[in-house]
């Protein structure tokens, strides 16, 4: 199980790795040569793919040029700004953020933008101008293709780089309210569903940062929230390790370490006074996010938990790739936030679904426990568990002359008697009325909400139809009514006597029926 559960998460991973690498890949012209980067007035020649962490923030403007090209559509795959503006032959063709707030979140949306035929001469120049805060750069060439034959991937991949992280977000965050709400209700492991329910909202938050949005509010908002949701995702690494060590009950000697180096994490990250100075902290303090994570992957190897083994196969694939591509500066899709997602969901999943597993086997304990073997009504321990009040019947009820019929035609048919009357009783009460078998043939009847005609008109239909079915005249029952009383022991008693004052009638009667007495 353990190492299907392995092989998927490693086919999942090729998957998601092939799909955000292949589906952007540049086709048709290529721009990938001859361009310039000019940042605060300092110009240099760049070949794509390129990317840089800027000493301040400001204007980067990128310039190259092509030969008139087949293709309709310009596709900017994957560029590293808060804003930029497209210029083919000084003429603008694109806009995407607000330069005098440039706060857009646009780094993992691939822009197509449709090129007027007019415009283009023999000789072009493109030219992009990027609004840059922490970072710069076009991770994937840009390329001009035909609309038809870009737009059908591109979307793909957007939904996969973009969309996908909203239903992820939905997921996680049902999940942890699940969580959560176990955690109110189960007092045994409170701490471990509301920690790791915590975790998984943390990191569904810390998710809004892949989502594609144009505008986040102003700059001091902007930097505000995006320290917050770094926060959000060290800080959920805290909750995490503390959850699954309820789990597990089990801790490694370097917990506290860990734990540590977290606070420091959050404490750096929310005294960064600006863009430049949060992103050069955050490259450093992303190997925070991976420890949290390590932590619990070892935590589970080491006492082999299998369950969990997708999410964590998966997580350390893509933790192990994060580090490799930041280590090597390599161009690759940024798959991190897919590792810690996946993990959390698949944790949550897989906690709620053993939590649902054993709150099932103690309903099924606790049903049998209040169940009548023989005849499926429930036994005398349900009177522990019910709420009666004033506006609730009873109904006792005994069979006539049940010894005689056991002795007639034997104890097999005794106890088939027995089935049938509560089949019978089954059919003309609700769902929210009660039959108890209190012993031997003796039966009780609660009617939830009911009256006394109700009662009546229901004991008929059923002395009807168990006489219909069992066809033997000395085979009858006895019963008595009674409204609930102040308490159990004493409305008992007295429908006890008014169940035995009509079958003692019966039996000292020369009459095979009579007129029930009801009112006692």
């Amino acid at each position: 199980m353990r190492s299907k559960k392995t092989l998927i998460a490693c086919l999942l991973f090729l998957i998601l790795f092939w799909s955000l690498s292949y589906l952007p890949r540049p086709t048709g012209y290529i721009l990938d040569k001859d361009w310039t980067l000019t940042i605060n007035n300092n110009t240099k020649e760049i070949e794509l793919p390129y990317y840089q962490f800027p000493k301040r923030s400001g204007i980067a403007e990128f310039k190259t040029s092509f030969k008139r090209p087949k293709g309709n559509a310009l596709v900017i795959p994957k560029i590293s700004c808060y804003a930029f503006k497209v210029y083919i032959n000084d003429f603008l063709i694109s806009h995407v953020g607000d330069f005098d707030n440039p706060t857009a979140n646009i780094w993992n949306y691939a822009q197509i933008i449709i090129i007027d035929d007019k415009i283009l001469k023999e000789e072009n120049e493109l030219f992009i101008e990027a609004y840059l805060l922490d970072d710069v750069g076009m991770h994937i060439p840009p390329f001009i293709d035909s609309k038809e034959k870009v737009m059908g991937r591109i979307s793909v991949f957007n939904f996969i780089n973009n969309d996908i992280h909203l239903i992820m977000l939905g997921i996680s965050l049902s999940i942890a309210f699940i969580m959560i709400t176990i955690s109110i209700f189960n007092k045994t492991h409170r701490k471990m569903y509301l920690c790791l329910g915590l975790s998984t909202i943390l990191v569904a938050l810390y998710s809004f940062d892949c989502l594609y949005r144009l505008y986040s509010g102003d700059m001091n908002t902007f930097l505000f929230a995006r320290k917050m949701l770094f926060a959000c995702c060290y800080g959920s690494g805290i909750f995490l390790i503390i959850g699954i060590e309820k789990y597990t009950k089990q801790t490694l000697k370097v917990r506290k370490l860990i734990l540590l180096c977290v606070y420091l994490a959050i404490i750096i990250v929310m005294t960064s006074k600006d863009f430049i100075v949060l992103r050069s902290r955050i490259n450093i303090l992303n190997i925070i996010a991976v420890i949290s994570p390590m932590y619990t992957i070892i935590l589970f190897s080491k006492y082999k938990i299998a369950k969990f083994f997708f999410g964590t196969s998966f997580a350390t694939l893509t933790l192990i790739y994060t580090v490799l591509s930041v280590a090597l500066r390599a161009h690759t899709p940024y798959l991190f936030p897919y590792g810690i997602i996946v993990f959390s969901i698949g944790l949550g999943f897989e906690i709620i679904l053993e939590f649902t597993k054993i709150y099932n086997e103690k309903i099924r304990i606790y049903k049998k426990s209040v169940t009548d073997h023989l005849t499926g009504a429930h036994n005398r321990n349900i009177l522990e568990d019910l709420n009666m009040g004033i506006d609730d019947i009873f109904i006792l009820i005994d069979i006539d002359n049940l010894k005689y019929y056991n002795d007639t035609f034997g104890h097999s048919h005794g106890d088939a008697l027995l089935m049938e009357i509560v089949k019978v009783i089954k059919n003309h009460i609700r769902k929210k009325d009660f039959i108890i078998r209190l012993g031997g043939d003796e039966f009780l009847i609660i009617l939830k909400d009911g009256s006394e005609a109700i009662a009546k008109d229901i004991i008929s239909c059923i002395r009807e139809e168990f006489k219909n079915s069992i066809k033997n005249r000395k085979v009858d029952i006895s019963f008595g009514i009674l409204r609930y009383q102040s308490d159990f022991e004493s409305s008992y008693s007295q429908v006890d006597k008014i169940m035995y004052k009509m079958k003692a009638k019966k039996k000292y009667s020369n009459r095979n029926e009579s007129s029930p007495d009801f009112n006692g």
